[in-house]
C-alpha cells in the first residue's frame, strides 16, 4: 500500500509493506499512479542491478534507475521480477511498455527526510523532486 503526503516542496511518499520486496512493485505503482502514462505496445523487459549501503537507500537508487529509463528510453516500468535482494542489492527483471507522454514529471527520488521504520510492517516515507 502507499498515499501520497503533503510536503512543502516536492511530493513525499509513504509506503507500508509487509516484506520489504513488496515495495518494488509499490514503487511503480506509485509512479504510475503519480505520473499517469499512457501506455503502449508490448511488455519489454530490461535487467537492473543496484548496488546500495543500506534497504532505505537501495531503494531511492531503485527509484532513480527507473526515472532515468522513464526520461531517457522513454518507456514506462509496469511490472518487477526480483531475482535477488538482500540489505544493499537487488537484482531484477523490469517490464516495460512505450508511452505516448507524460505531463507531470519527476526528477529524482531523493534522500532529504529518508525515513525507514521496521516493526510489525515496514514503512518507508520517500521525497521526491518534482
Amino acid at each position: 500500500m502507499y498515499s501520497f503526503q503533503s510536503h512543502t516542496a516536492d511530493i513525499k511518499i509513504r509506503f507500508e509493506v509487509k516484506d520489504f520486496k513488496d515495495i518494488f512493485k509499490e514503487g511503480i505503482n506509485a509512479l504510475n499512479s503519480f505520473l499517469e502514462p499512457k501506455l503502449k505496445g508490448k511488455k519489454l523487459e530490461k535487467e537492473i542491478e543496484i548496488n546500495s549501503i543500506d534497504e532505505a537507500t537501495l531503494f531511492i537508487d531503485y527509484l532513480n534507475e527507473l526515472i532515468a529509463i522513464i526520461q531517457i528510453e522513454k518507456i514506462f516500468p509496469v511490472e518487477i521480477k526480483i531475482k535477488k535482494l538482500d540489505n544493499q542489492n537487488l537484482k531484477a527483471s523490469v517490464l516495460f511498455k512505450k508511452y505516448d507522454k507524460i505531463i507531470k514529471d519527476i526528477k529524482a527520488a531523493t534522500y532529504h527526510n529518508l525515513n525507514l521504520i521496521k516493526k510489525d510492517k515496514i514503512i518507508l516515507e520517500v521525497v521526491l523532486d518534482v
